[in-house]
């Protein structure tokens, strides 16, 4: 099906497993964002709730179109810039690290961020009730997801399966 396609097994050949979702055990990153959650979360979850989260996002607005329903379920951050001329420079200094420094100091030092042109890191928020469309994004992408805060019965599909967002688990 569409939902099972995907490039991982061309670009990282002999990857088991070679699907859309991979165990986390084979991620170091996903391990290291578990490890670091307490802080991780105190830091965004501040953010989320110091009232500056909408200001930032439109501070940062490319011109995307409205992937979410309600219009306004689902705002981004950029912790990472994703400019070209930001990210030569420092790649780190953008207004959202202002607000949560530990956490751009940590994924700064992460090597499957550092050099690499396309590599990203973004707080995203989806209200209650919010829906995306599918992602299907380019290759060779990886994305981890660390749910900071979530409500019963939350949950995403990847492919073709269906799972629960777990507070804290990648």
């Amino acid at each position: 099906s569409p939902y099972d396609m995907n490039f991982n097994e061309e670009w990282y050949s002999g990857t088991v497993p070679n699907g859309p979702l991979w165990d986390k055990a084979a991620v170091p990153l996903a391990q290291f964002l578990e490890a670091n959650f307490e802080m991780i979360s105190m830091e965004l979850g501040a953010l989320a709730d110091g009232g500056h989260f909408d200001d930032l996002h439109f501070e940062g607005l490319k011109a995307e179109g409205q992937d979410s329903a309600p219009h306004g379920a689902w705002r981004a951050v950029e912790l990472r810039a994703v400019d070209p001329k930001q990210a030569q420079e420092d790649a780190w200094a953008t207004a959202v690290c202002r607000y949560v420094p530990k956490t751009c100091a940590l994924l700064a030092g992460r090597p499957e961020l550092r050099g690499c042109q396309h590599a990203g890191a973004s707080l995203v928020r989806l209200r209650a009730g919010g829906q995306l469309k599918p992602q299907f994004g380019a290759a060779p992408k990886l994305t981890c997801h660390l749910p900071i805060r979530t409500d019963v019965g939350s949950r995403f599909s990847i492919g073709n399966r269906t799972l629960s967002w777990t507070r804290g688990e990648v």
